[in-house]
């Protein structure tokens, strides 16, 4: 399968604007990677700061994951 569409091959439609089709598994698992890495290494310090960094990454991923499943991209 090609970047961009679903079908590949010399009847494949081609594309006339810029496609997110295909990234959406990987920006869904890069900011989930992301948000938990972030996590670990904010969870090192305790205090109030940290916390909110905590759930801040935890709201980001969620928006990455939902402007993905609405089909428009980040």
């Amino acid at each position: 399968m090609s970047l961009g569409t679903r079908s590949f091959g010399p009847n494949a439609p081609m594309l006339r604007a810029p496609s997110h089709e295909g990234l959406q598994a990987p920006a869904i698992l890069c900011a989930h990677s992301l948000s938990r890495t972030s996590m670990v290494v904010t969870a090192l310090f305790t205090n109030a700061e940290c916390l909110i960094e905590m759930h801040l990454f935890d709201e980001l991923e969620g928006r990455i994951g939902k402007a993905f499943d609405n089909g428009v991209g980040p």
